[in-house]
C-alpha cells in the first residue's frame, strides 16, 4: 500500500506542477483541484511506511498537525483574497511552530544551534534584505513569518539526533527548501514575476525532505 501512495502522491504532485503557469483555464483548473491533496498524500505515504516499519503513529502528532495546518494553507491561498492571504499565512506559520517543536523534542546540541543560527541570520538575512520591501506597512509581518522559518531552520539543525546525520541533512534540507519557495512568493508579489511553479516545485521538495528525514531517523 505505501508504494501505491507514494506513487499516487508522485502522480498528483507532477500534474500539479505541470498544470502551473499561464495558461488555458481547464490547466488552472487542474491545478487548483489538486494542490488540496499533495500534503496529505504526502503525509498518508509517510505514515504507510511508518506503519509498515511498526513505529508509532501516537509519536507523530505534531507531523500530522503541520500537515493538517499546510493543507489549510494551501486551501486558503486559492481564494486569492488579501484576507484568504493573511490566513493562509497564518496556517503555514502555525506549521512551522509544529515542526519547529517536533526538532525540539529531540534536545538540541547549542554549539549546533549557534552555527546553524549564524549560518540562518547571515544566508537568509541578506537574501530578505533584498526582497522585503521596507517600504511595504505589512513588511514586519514579512518579516516575524520569515523568522519562523528561520527558527524552525535552526531547530532542524540543531536538533539532537543522536548522530543519524542522514536524517539530519534531510530534515535541514527541507527548511532550506521552504525558505526558498516562500522567498519566492515574496519575490512575486513584490516585482510581479510569475514563480508559481518553482514555488510549488520547492514547496512539494520541503515536505518531502522532512518527512523523509523523520521516517530515516525513526527507522
Amino acid at each position: 500500500m505505501q508504494y501505491v501512495l507514494l506513487t499516487l502522491s508522485a502522480i498528483v504532485s507532477v500534474v500539479h506542477c505541470l498544470a502551473l503557469g499561464r495558461g488555458a483555464s481547464k490547466r488552472q483548473r487542474t491545478a487548483t483541484a489538486t494542490k488540496p491533496f499533495l500534503v496529505p498524500l504526502l503525509l498518508l505515504t509517510f505514515l504507510s511506511f511508518a506503519g509498515h516499519m511498526g513505529i508509532d503513529a501516537g509519536s507523530f502528532r505534531l507531523v500530522v498537525a503541520a500537515a493538517v495546518l499546510y493543507t489549510m494553507g494551501d486551501v486558503l491561498l486559492e481564494f486569492h483574497r488579501k484576507i484568504a492571504f493573511y490566513l493562509g499565512m497564518l496556517s503555514f506559520f502555525s506549521g512551522h511552530i509544529c515542526y519547529t517543536a517536533y526538532f525540539c523534542s529531540f534536545g538540541l546540541d547549542w554549539l549546533e544551534v549557534a552555527l546553524f543560527g549564524v549560518v540562518w541570520v547571515v544566508g537568509f538575512g541578506y537574501a530578505l534584505s533584498r526582497i522585503i520591501d521596507f517600504k511595504d506597512c505589512a513588511w514586519p509581518a514579512y518579516m516575524a513569518y520569515a523568522l519562523m522559518i528561520a527558527a524552525m531552520g535552526i531547530a532542524a539543525g540543531g536538533a539532537d539526533f543522536q548522530g543519524h546525520w542522514i536524517a539530519q541533512t534531510l530534515v535541514f534540507f527541507g527548511t532550506v527548501a521552504f525558505a526558498y519557495s516562500d522567498s519566492l512568493i515574496m519575490v512575486g508579489m513584490r516585482w510581479g514575476q510569475d514563480e508559481d511553479r518553482m514555488i510549488m516545485i520547492t514547496y512539494i521538495a520541503a515536505n518531502f525532505l522532512i518527512l523523509s528525514g523523520i521516517l530515516v531517523l525513526k527507522a
